[in-house]
């Protein structure tokens, strides 16, 4: 049983690297494993929250941005989360933002930092990766995607300082010290 490592306004399910989910190989019980692991997730944060109007939204940014990103995942899918928890994650295919962080980010560039954030999750593989040993590990993680989706703004057209801006809204959810450690180094990195 897999759950969501708590990270830093976002988490990303981790499998065992041998364990490749709906991408790796594409063999049936790899699409399975990341359907099931897909179930998990979405069961444990209230399910699929149905907005039309907010998916079409989040897909029409998302696709702006993996349109700029050729080296980002393509044809990534976006749901909500029906769920008070502010949070997003990633898994081969698919971003999840939660209701509330979705309806917290009431900006066009937020809601591209955020699923930027998420799609270099993606790029990285990090769904793939053994889950995170230490906290330290875990920020490590979440920093190198911070870095990566303020490059990914910049390179599609969205306000890199967006990222900045959401690692402090979502402060509060992380825990202590993260969110100055994630923009001190997310400053340090700007180019």
């Amino acid at each position: 049983h897999r759950t969501p490592a708590a990270m830093a306004g976002c988490a990303s399910l981790s499998f065992p690297a041998t364990q490749r989910l709906g991408g790796g190989t594409g063999s049936l019980a790899e699409s399975r494993e990341g359907r099931a692991a897909a179930s998990l997730l979405e069961a444990r944060y209230g399910g699929i929250h149905e907005d039309e109007a907010a998916t079409v939204r989040l897909e029409l940014i998302a696709a702006c941005i993996m349109r700029a990103s050729p080296e980002l995942p393509q044809g990534c899918r976006c749901q909500l989360l029906d769920t008070s928890a502010r949070n997003a994650f990633s898994l081969p295919g698919r971003v999840y933002l939660t209701k509330a962080l979705y309806e917290d980010l009431d900006d066009t560039d937020l809601l591209a930092a955020a699923l930027a954030h998420e799609l270099a999750h993606l790029a990285h593989e990090d769904s793939l990766k053994p889950q995170c040993a230490s906290d330290g590990e875990a920020l490590e993680r979440e920093m190198s995607a911070d870095i990566a989706a303020a490059r990914i703004l910049r390179s599609s057209g969205f306000d890199e300082t967006a990222m900045r801006e959401l690692i402090l809204l979502v402060g509060s959810e992380q825990p202590d010290d993260w969110a100055r450690r994630r923009v001190q180094r997310l400053e340090a990195s700007a180019p």
